[in-house]
């Protein structure tokens, strides 16, 4: 009982007058900053540092899907172009000619 009392009394200590904010990072988990000091400058620098990290992220994926539709532009022309040409191809002679039938 004592300990469950002092590990809450150091978790109490530990989190008195700390500025815990977030970072979010590309492709991995969210980072959590304890830092000292006032917490509207250090809000206003890790909401600029947010605000640049989701803009890179949205030009990746805009360039992603840029290149994802250029892709499938090309894959459909040159389907169309084999059905083109599979259409202006002659007919097949038949094995046996119509006249010895």
């Amino acid at each position: 009982m004592a300990g469950l009392l002092v590990t809450a009394l150091m978790l109490l200590y530990g989190h008195r007058g700390t500025n815990r904010l977030r970072l979010w990072r590309l492709g991995q988990e969210a980072a959590h900053f304890a830092l000292p000091g006032d917490a509207d400058i250090w809000r206003r620098l890790v909401g600029e540092t947010n605000r640049r990290i989701n803009q890179a992220h949205d030009q990746a994926a805009a360039g992603a899907s840029a290149l994802l539709a250029a892709l499938e532009a090309a894959r459909n022309a040159e389907a169309a172009s084999a059905i083109q040409a599979a259409e202006e191809l002659p007919a097949a002679n038949p094995a046996v000619p119509d006249s010895l039938a």
